[in-house]
């Protein structure tokens, strides 16, 4: 089977080797030898489109990363065409989806039926990491109902944390570090398709998590009971878990978390792929 993979030029095309391991031909550009056009991601929906227009009998597969309420209620400026994401996504002979939080989004949302197909995770290893005191969020800026939820709990319990700044993106070579260093992550959102990368590569590095326990939290499906929850809509529970962490009064099992991670790697995804594929 010949697939196009149309998906960003970053980590996600760890899977493409992956796959050609299993007997695929995997090119970046459609052509009308391929058997499969394999969409990865709204940001490249523009590319998708013109290869779904261009040959329209060659299925295609739509793996869509997530679908938060927000960008549907509450859009931003500069966000995403969801209604033209959603039509071609209609057109998909299957979507694929990282986790159950994701899959019941497009239940939920669009009425969509789609299959879970969890993602595979880049890890780095870093020299040192060692706690220095504090707890730690990286996610982006989005208006998520809980999305200030981690600077006011620490503020308000005193508690030493850093964040990343939506506003400025840090260099790989500043934000590893405060990752390593951190004593453990927090990630309250309410809607997030994983729980957050850094989630999983925090985890490497044996790091205690918080997460939120909302039906749209993918962090429980990626950890089950190795990490932490506080009650997505109880923000006192929300502090009293971020105090437990702090003193220790709250335990997660990190080797098992970071096992978790370890387990997430391309080839385990291709055969998850391959499954499916064959399963037509």
């Amino acid at each position: 089977m010949k697939i196009a993979y149309i998906a960003p030029d970053d980590w996600q095309e760890g899977i493409m080797p992956a796959l050609e391991k299993l007997g695929y031909a995997v090119v970046k550009e459609v052509d009308e030898d391929c058997d499969l056009i394999y969409g990865n991601s709204i940001t490249q929906m523009p590319r998708i489109w013109e290869a779904h227009k261009k040959y329209p009998n060659i299925p295609l597969i739509n793996y869509v990363w997530d679908l938060y309420s927000w960008a549907l209620e509450r859009k931003r400026e500069d966000e995403y065409d969801y209604d033209s994401y959603k039509e071609l996504c209609q057109e998909s002979k299957e979507i694929w989806v990282p986790s159950k939080a994701v899959q019941k989004s497009l239940e939920d949302y669009w009425n969509m039926e789609s299959i879970v197909l969890k993602s595979f995770i880049p890890t780095i290893p870093y020299p040192d990491t060692k706690p220095q005191g504090y707890a730690f969020q990286a996610l982006r800026m989005n208006p998520d109902a809980n999305m200030d939820w981690f600077e006011r709990g620490c503020k308000e319990t005193g508690m030493p944390y850093k964040m990343t700044d939506p506003n400025e993106p840090l260099p790989e070579e500043k934000y590893r570090p405060l990752l390593a260093h951190s004593s453990f992550l927090v990630s309250p959102i309410y809607e997030m398709s994983t729980g957050g990368l850094f989630l999983m590569e925090g985890a490497i590095f044996e790091k205690p998590i918080l997460a939120s326990n909302s039906p749209y939290m993918g962090a429980i499906e990626y950890f089950g009971d190795t990490i932490a929850y506080f009650q997505w809509d109880d923000f006192e529970d929300f502090k009293d878990k971020l105090l437990g962490m702090w003193t220790g009064k709250i335990q997660t099992d990190v080797e098992r978390a970071k096992k978790k991670v370890e387990e997430m790697t391309p080839e385990n995804m291709a055969r998850e792929i391959d499954e499916r594929l064959k399963s037509w």
